[in-house]
This record gives C-alpha cells, sequence and structure tokens, in this order.
C-alpha cells in the first residue's frame, strides 16, 4: 500500500555520550570537555570567536600531559589567527610544535598567516603540511591559494590539480585552478572554468544565511557551533 507520511519515522539511535558534571567530574575528563567546548567556538563568526578564550585556557590549566597540551596550543594558535593576530598566533604554534603537535602545528600558522596576507609564510607552512599528509585536500587547498596569492601560478595550478585528485568538487581548488590555467594559457583553461562554474558556491547564500536569521524563529541560534540554552 501507499505509506502514510503524517506517521512518526523511526528514530535509529548511531551513538550516546555522557559527560559528568559537578562534584562527580574527573578531572581528566574536565580538560577535554573544556577543550572540545572552546574548539567547536572557534567555529563562531570573527565577532564571537574570542569567547572561546575561557575554555581554552581553563582546559591549558588542566592539561594532564604533553599530548593535551600539544591540542590546546593548536587551538589557541587558530584563535589568535581568526582574531588577526599573528605573532601571537605563532607563538603558539611554536609551542604546538614543540609539543610534537606536528602537521597541525603548520596548518595553525599557515591558516594565521594567511589571515593577514603573509602568503611567503602560508605558502612555506602549507608546502610542509602536504609533504607530511599528502592525502590532505585542505593543505593542497591552502597551498594553491597561497601560491596564486603570490602570482606563482605553475605553482598554484600544480597544488590545486593535486587537490582536485582527492576533492573533485572543490569549489577552492577549481577556482584557482581556473584562474591559474587562463593565466598560463592553457589549451583547457574554458573546460577548467566551466567545472568552477558548474561546482562554485552560490552568490546568494550570504543573503540566504542572513534571511534565515531573521526571519526564521530559531534559525540563528541552531547555526551556532555551540548554542546556548537557557533552562528555567
Amino acid at each position: 500500500g501507499i505509506a502514510d507520511p503524517c506517521v512518526p519515522g523511526p528514530i535509529t539511535e548511531i551513538a550516546v555520550s555522557t559527560v559528568s558534571l559537578g562534584a562527580n567530574e574527573v578531572g581528566s575528563e574536565r580538560w577535554k570537555r573544556l577543550y572540545d567546548h572552546g574548539e567547536a567556538l572557534l567555529g563562531q563568526v570573527q565577532e564571537h570567536v574570542e569567547e572561546a578564550r575561557g575554555s581554552l585556557d581553563g582546559a591549558w590549566r588542566l592539561a594532564p600531559d604533553d599530548v593535551a597540551r600539544a591540542k590546546i596550543a593548536v587551538a589557541m594558535a587558530k584563535l589568535e589567527g581568526r582574531l588577526g593576530r599573528f605573532d601571537d598566533a605563532l607563538v603558539w604554534a611554536q609551542k604546538a610544535a614543540t609539543l610534537n603537535a606536528g602537521p597541525a602545528a603548520h596548518a595553525a600558522t599557515a591558516r594565521a598567516a594567511a589571515q593577514v596576507w603573509r602568503w611567503p609564510v602560508a605558502a612555506t607552512s602549507w608546502a610542509r603540511v602536504a609533504e607530511l599528509v599528502p592525502n590532505n585536500a585542505g593543505a593542497w587547498r591552502g597551498l594553491a591559494i597561497a601560491r596564486g596569492s603570490l602570482g606563482d601560478d605553475r605553482g598554484a595550478l600544480e597544488a590545486a590539480e593535486r587537490g582536485l585528485k582527492l576533492a573533485p568538487r572543490d569549489p577552492d581548488l577549481l577556482r584557482v585552478q581556473a584562474v591559474s590555467a587562463r593565466a598560463l594559457g592553457h589549451a583547457d583553461t574554458d573546460e577548467a572554468a566551466r567545472a568552477f562554474e558548474r561546482f562554485r558556491r552560490p552568490d546568494g547564500a550570504a543573503q540566504l544565511r542572513i534571511r534565515c536569521a531573521v526571519e526564521v524563529e530559531g534559525c540563528a541560534e541552531e547555526r551556532l557551533p555551540v548554542p546556548t540554552r537557557h533552562l528555567r
């Protein structure tokens, strides 16, 4: 027969996570909870990203070992980078590197440099990340953008093509490929441009987000990485 669309659908529980708060909270759990909270808050818009500092500071004070401190140092580098404080971000990234954070420390440096248009630093750092984790499409994306911003069209195209093997629909990689191919006079420039046009982000995406926040009840709050719930 025909399925009734008004019947509630089945709910499948994929995973369950429990956190203990208050007097029964274990110290080793608390640093991780604060770290996760701070990391999530880093996804907010720039004017609110400072809210992550309190949780990350708390996590740093409670970190049980160097592995934990390395993760928090990377997050602090991301925070300072998002705020455009490159020198402070570099201090935390270097601290993370000393704590063996590996590629994450170089990536934090690269993002912070790109935030303030220090493209030589960004290119060098992203190249190091791509060398250490060549299957990371984000590293090739960052490297392609940095090289393109430096006017290195050949290097940008090479990085974009490496990244597109991993993420063939990535709009940023497709954009760099199209722009670099045109600058270099490649025969397949039109094909590259069509690929970018097909998968580019909608021009009106920002306006849609603003309309959602203004016109749809709860939309603005639900778009936050860590929405606040006021309990009564």
